[in-house]
């Protein structure tokens, strides 16, 4: 059996300190990661009113929404740079065209 620490516990593994109740909205609203609407959500285990989690699902949950909020730059990234891109062509073809025209 795993050891099961409180919420309480849990925000003093964080490296920024965080409300026991923004930890219990992580483990059950979880965090949209903008751009790609995934939903990260903290493992927990509820034994009767109170809710658990352990340090390693702790971890888990920080590694995991860096890795989606990585993707989610990242691909923010490609789809801006080819706008740059696009919008570059754009105005050399312009540029083309007012030098034809002896503007």
């Amino acid at each position: 059996m795993e050891e099961y620490i409180t919420l309480g516990e849990a925000t003093k593994l964080l490296p920024a300190r965080a409300a026991r109740s923004t930890i219990l909205r992580w483990c059950c609203r979880g965090i949209t990661v903008s751009g790609n609407d995934q939903i990260i959500r903290m493992r927990f285990v509820r034994i009767g009113r109170r809710y658990f989690t352990t340090a390693i699902w702790v971890e888990e949950f920080i590694h995991r929404l860096t890795a989606a909020t990585m993707a989610s730059q990242d691909a923010w990234m490609r789809r801006h740079r080819r706008l740059d891109r696009t919008r570059q062509r754009q105005l050399a073809e312009a540029d083309a065209i007012l030098a034809r025209a002896g503007i």
